[in-house]
């Protein structure tokens, strides 16, 4: 069973969903588990069962393209959930007129999406300003 869970229905199935995405959300580093609720709650995200699996999605706006974004997974996701889920991702992407599918995960998601072009991407992760020393007289400026 897939089932996409509707903004006010979120409260009732975080505590599940909360832990079977706690290792992806601290993996990426890119909100907290508060944020992603709130992301949720607001419709500025979208929370997907997947069987015993939970995802997360997101329509990205950009400029010139509109970006329909898979961003986490948590839980147990065998091959023939994520075949389905793979179609219920295209229908969805479909209705909001998105140009892109963009599934942000591991290599190993490629097995299940053969028509998926792999990029490269690399990530620099910057110090956060208090932690950075200032330049003295003497360091060399690029």
């Amino acid at each position: 069973m897939i089932e996409a869970i509707r903004p006010e229905g979120v409260a009732d199935v975080w505590q599940a969903a909360r832990s079977a995405l706690a290792q992806s959300i601290a993996y990426t580093g890119e909100r907290n588990e508060h944020d992603l609720l709130c992301q949720l709650v607001t419709g500025n995200a979208q929370l997907w069962q997947v069987y015993d699996g939970w995802a997360v999605t997101e329509i990205i706006p950009y400029p010139r393209r509109r970006v329909a974004c898979l961003s986490l997974f948590g839980g147990k996701f065998n091959r023939h959930a994520v075949r389905e889920m793979r179609a219920v991702l295209y229908a969805w992407a479909k209705h909001y007129h998105a140009d892109e599918i963009r599934v942000i995960g591991r290599r190993g998601w490629l097995r299940f999406l053969p028509e998926a072009n792999e990029y490269t991407v690399l990530s620099i992760c910057l110090p956060h300003p208090s932690h950075t020393t200032p330049l003295t007289k003497s360091a060399p400026v690029a």
